[in-house]
């Protein structure tokens, strides 16, 4: 993957590129030096954000005073450039179209020796850490909501946000909800992509929360960060947070 990243560096005006897989949300990038993590991190997410919406190959160029953008996806991989205002996007396009065989290729044999790596390997703690957070997380906010809703309704609303993402997320099927409104693994395979689950259990609290304060409006009044504060330090290293608050904005600004 390091050969063809500098290809693309290497196409005049070119100053930085970042390539994701979005089966397994890993993302390779040769970037300038002054990209800090947290900004990795957020290109990533605008990305894969993007690509929710976008079920077809696309293709989009910005221009600005001082440069441009360029966001080309495929089928199974996103391609994200940054450029000079010299950018030759002519020779850029050329250079993508020769590569993109040889991207998906080596992806797919990466990805088959992941999968066979995966059949092997059993649920380590780490996975286990990370899981628990996430319904620990959901734990602490359906207690917090069910003062306001009652135990049934928010039962209900767990289930129906659950439900309404398995669609998306099919893996949230190894998450169970009981009748006081308790989220739980089901014993099974939790071997997930870490970044996945975040994202999942993030639009799951996002739903979940819109669903309640139909029920009673007082509760969009309340921080999650302190409804939240026992896994608190946790979910912020996660991005939890980050996630969570990007859907709720999104959605403030398009007005529902």
């Amino acid at each position: 993957m390091n050969n063809v990243l500098e290809e693309l560096k290497a196409v005049q005006g070119v100053s930085g590129v970042l390539i994701m897989d979005l089966e397994s949300l890993v993302t390779y990038q040769l970037l300038p030096a002054h990209f800090e993590k947290n900004h990795l991190r957020d290109m990533a997410i605008n990305l894969l954000e993007i690509c929710q919406r976008t079920k077809e190959p696309v293709r989009i160029d910005l221009r600005f005073d001082n440069g441009m953008v360029f966001f080309t996806r495929f089928n199974r991989i996103v391609i994200l450039v940054y450029g000079r205002p010299s950018l030759n996007l002519s020779l850029l396009k050329l250079v993508i179209r020769s590569s993109i065989r040889n991207i998906e290729r080596k992806l797919e044999i990466k990805g088959t020796k992941a999968q066979e790596k995966s059949e092997e390997r059993k649920l380590t703690p780490l996975t286990q850490a990370y899981i628990q957070t996430l319904v620990d997380m959901l734990n602490q906010l359906a207690r917090a909501y069910e003062k306001f809703t009652g135990n049934y309704l928010l039962t209900q609303n767990l289930r129906l946000a659950k439900e309404k993402l398995l669609k998306e997320f099919p893996y949230l099927s190894n998450f169970y909800v009981d009748n006081n409104g308790l989220v739980s693994a089901v014993k099974g395979d939790l071997s997930f992509e870490k970044e996945k689950v975040i994202f999942s259990f993030s639009r799951w609290a996002s739903l979940l929360n819109e669903l309640v304060c139909e029920i009673s409006p007082k509760i969009a009044g309340l921080n999650i960060r302190e409804l939240t504060k026992e896994t608190g330090g946790k979910l912020e290293e996660m991005g939890f947070y980050q996630l969570y608050e990007k859907k709720k904005t999104e959605k403030s600004l398009l007005g529902f």
